[in-house]
């Protein structure tokens, strides 16, 4: 990492607070702009930068995790997303929608993948990329060649809206060309659609999807999504693709069918100052993390992780040392999750 001071005529190398000492490369920048350009701002709904939101901070990511730069990159300070097997190479900013039990509000987006785990995952941060919470695997359904990969990560506009991501939508595009999109600032995603096969039968037993290879990846000026797709063995080459129409409506039919709810996390009572109820309904047994979250995404509390079994959990916590404000009470079994706002008061 480095940075000029003369437009590029001379180079500066940045210095990191805690150097690696493993083969690092970044290749993914993105400039947090002042909260008047923050999403929805611009249109008019209102999202103001919550309490010390850094104008002008530098997120970096790529091979060994997120680093962020206060001080117009001369040096880069490691996020809680920073470690040897991890490759965070796409970012992206949106709003939190005014539905969001935190409200409406900033959000950084990260797709990337850690070594051991089963697929790219999603993230999330609240406080500009400081700290980041995982919110989902994002499988694609075979094994082949170009899995794992991330090629783009896109923040979409709302009808009506002239700032990318101001409605909470983003999408993401996969080595093998599944797209997930989320409408919900990265809470939950969904597969909307691939990329064209581009492949001729590979041979007894081998699936088409392992000829498909989806090269790069971009949302251009029309708002289409423009895909770059080769074949990998005997095949009819290179080809570009883009969506017939804007990507902001492309494949959005409506909300997505709601998935049967496996569990639901509620409090009691609610605005608290002392000791609290957390009510966790599970409709399957299922191993569940249930964490206490502040209003930037840190965790304070880990209230359960383990196995759970069907029926009505409840289990006490202790807020009276916690500082009065909103907190969210998030509970994950599996690809699910279930939210809740708590308020403690003083």
């Amino acid at each position: 990492m480095g940075y000029s001071d003369d437009r590029g005529t001379t180079w500066t190398h940045a210095t990191e607070s805690s150097p690696t000492t493993y083969y690092s490369v970044k290749t993914e920048l993105l400039l947090l702009p002042p909260p008047t350009l923050l999403p929805g701002v611009a249109s008019g709904r209102g999202a103001a930068a919550p309490p010390g939101w850094p104008t002008g901070r530098v997120v970096a990511g790529g091979s060994g995790g997120i680093t962020f730069s206060d001080s117009g990159g001369a040096q880069y300070d490691p996020s809680s997303w920073f470690s040897a097997g991890r490759n965070g190479r796409q970012l992206a900013l949106v709003r939190r929608p005014d539905t969001h039990p935190l409200g409406p509000g900033p959000r950084l987006l990260l797709v990337g993948t850690v070594s051991g785990d089963p697929s790219v995952s999603a993230w999330t941060s609240d406080d500009a990329g400081a700290t980041w919470q995982r919110r989902q695997f994002l499988p694609e359904p075979v094994t082949a060649p170009g899995v794992g990969r991330v090629l783009g990560l896109f923040a979409l506009s709302e009808a009506g809206e002239t700032d990318p991501g101001a409605g909470g939508r983003a999408v993401t595009v996969l080595g093998l060309g599944h797209l997930y999109q989320t409408s919900d600032a990265g809470e939950t995603w969904r597969v909307i659609g691939r990329a064209p096969a581009m492949s001729t039968p590979a041979g007894p037993g081998q699936p088409d999807e392992l000829m498909t290879n989806v090269g790069v990846a971009e949302v251009g000026p029309d708002g289409r999504l423009y895909i770059g797709v080769n074949t990998i063995g005997p095949g009819p080459g290179e080809w570009m693709y883009r969506t017939t129409e804007p990507f902001a409506v492309a494949g959005e039919d409506g909300p997505a069918p709601a998935a049967p709810a496996r569990l639901s996390v509620t409090v009691r009572p609610n605005p608290a100052g002392g000791r609290i109820e957390v009510v966790l309904t599970v409709v399957e047994a299922s191993a569940v993390r249930v964490v206490v979250m502040d209003a930037l995404g840190r965790d304070v509390a880990i209230v359960l992780d383990g196995p759970v079994a069907l029926g009505e959990r409840v289990v006490g916590v202790d807020t009276a040392s916690w500082p009065a404000g909103v907190y969210i009470v998030r509970a994950t079994a599996g690809m699910q999750a279930a939210v809740s706002r708590l308020v403690v008061t003083r």
